[in-house]
């Protein structure tokens, strides 16, 4: 059960990125209510599950924790949707795999981990797979374009530019912060408040989005409604579940078989539906880069 529960995990790990970018495809706005929504419906996922397992019993240290992660998790979610809207899934998704590499440097440098032979080849292999992936900066617009699919489905080049690079960025880091947040707090209190923390976080992650869909989406928010309700709920029912099931997976199974084949696979497969329903086109030294980067993340897991 362990590795089923792993295998569904990482679909839903994967499966958030195609339909934002499914979203962003076939509206090019509404994205601060898409993703206040699927915001406040993960953090429902985490109250119910306290509710249902002994009760939520908030405490102050915990909402301080909760304040920071939300932060953190409201730039990354409106970001990521900002590089999937101007870039490519996969190399998006990619790069937010990449966020490893933050929690991963926090507890080599502060808190005095060790990193084991196999982990310097996953940082020599990422470093790779970054030159790899971005090689030509200078040159994108001649020579390396990625394709998405307009909403009556006909192949449209997209140049990937310096614009989808700092969001990706963004993403990436505020995703890495959220990890070393959400860590710190579980060393702090040894392991409590996991529902408590995750529901307040998201919860308050989705009331800061609020403004900005009041400042540039008031005046179509019936209409958005329309087209981002079902996805919305699907991105946010398939972001609890993978939070769920990390909490209750690696409670059963070691975490460097867990999280290695998690962060693989859900590459993978987000790699596969970028070529197979986006049609994104990679050039040989990208194809070369994500195959690297997805060897870099199990190294770096194991």
């Amino acid at each position: 059960m362990p590795y089923f529960l792993t295998f569904i995990c990482a679909i839903t790990c994967a499966i958030q990125s195609p339909i934002m970018k499914t979203f962003q495809n076939k509206r090019r706005t509404g994205i601060y209510l898409f993703t206040a929504m699927s915001t406040a419906i993960s953090a429902s996922f985490f109250f119910f599950s306290g509710l249902f397992t002994g009760g939520l019993h908030y405490n102050g240290g915990v909402l301080l924790y909760a304040l920071l992660f939300s932060i953190s998790a409201a730039v990354c979610n409106v970001t990521m949707q900002m590089a999937l809207g101007c870039g490519s899934l996969a190399l998006t998704a990619l790069f937010s795999a990449y966020s490893l590499m933050i929690p991963t440097m926090y507890g080599l440098i502060f808190l005095h981990e060790s990193l084991s032979p196999l982990g310097w080849v996953g940082i020599a292999l990422l470093v790779v797979s970054l030159y790899l992936t971005n090689a030509d900066f200078s040159k994108l617009g001649k020579n390396k374009k990625d394709a998405t699919v307009t909403e009556s489905g006909d192949t449209k080049e997209k140049k990937i530019t310096a614009k989808w690079l700092i969001f990706a960025i963004l993403s990436a880091v505020t995703n890495g912060l959220c990890s070393i947040i959400q860590r710190s707090q579980q060393i702090a209190f040894d392991g409590a408040y996991k529902n408590e923390m995750m529901s307040a976080a998201f919860g308050l992650a989705a009331l800061f989005i609020v403004p900005l869909v009041v400042y540039y989406e008031r005046h179509e928010i019936k209409e958005i409604l329309k087209d981002a309700t079902v996805p919305a709920l699907g991105c946010g029912v398939a972001n609890g579940t993978t939070n769920l099931l990390v909490m209750v997976v690696t409670a059963s199974i070691a975490t460097s078989i867990f999280f290695p084949i998690i962060s693989a696979g859900s590459m993978i497969i987000a790699y596969v539906l970028s070529i197979v329903l986006f049609r994104e086109r990679f050039s040989p030294y990208q194809h070369t880069g994500i195959a690297l980067g997805v060897l870099s993340l199990v190294f770096l897991n194991i």
